[in-house]
């Protein structure tokens, strides 16, 4: 008894703390706040490159607290699949009209809830960041590819 009181307290103090003061317009979000969002090199990144790719990372988390009441290890993994799923897709549905207007290419990774977007603009950046749910925007990685080397067995 005692411990589903702590839980739903726990649950109750989680919950008050990931949530966000509602602005005092929607129509305009605080830019301050949203620059906040965008990493540092990414930042320097436009300074340089007027267009990049970025990854989007949200903050809405899936509950996956049932899972550990599932038994069966593929029906356990199941469960988790689809709720990281569903969580990433409600949090890639949040700057989908920001992006389809924007008109570059994105992929969603429901795994991690991120979102890749192909060739996005710093004001871009800066739009997507007023979003609620966006937890923080990065630089993608940037890899040079190495050409395969041949080797002849000895």
């Amino acid at each position: 008894m005692r411990l589903k009181a702590l839980t739903a307290a726990l649950a109750a103090a989680v919950g008050l703390s990931v949530m966000q003061p509602t602005p005092a317009s929607a129509a305009e979000p605080d830019s301050g706040a949203a620059a906040d969002k965008v990493a540092s090199e990414l930042k320097d990144r436009f300074r340089t490159e007027p267009v990049s790719d970025f990854l989007i990372t949200f903050d809405t988390k899936a509950d996956l607290a049932p899972a550990k009441k599932i038994a069966d290890w593929t029906a356990r993994g199941q469960f988790v699949y689809d709720a990281l799923k569903a969580a990433a897709k409600s949090s890639a549905a949040s700057v989908s009209a920001e992006l389809d207007a924007a008109g570059v290419k994105y992929t969603s990774y429901p795994l991690v809830n991120a979102v890749l977007v192909k060739g996005g603009t710093q004001q871009l950046a800066l739009d997507v960041a007023s979003i609620g749910h966006v937890a923080e925007i990065h630089a993608a990685p940037q890899v040079a590819l190495v050409e395969p080397v041949d080797e002849k067995a000895p």
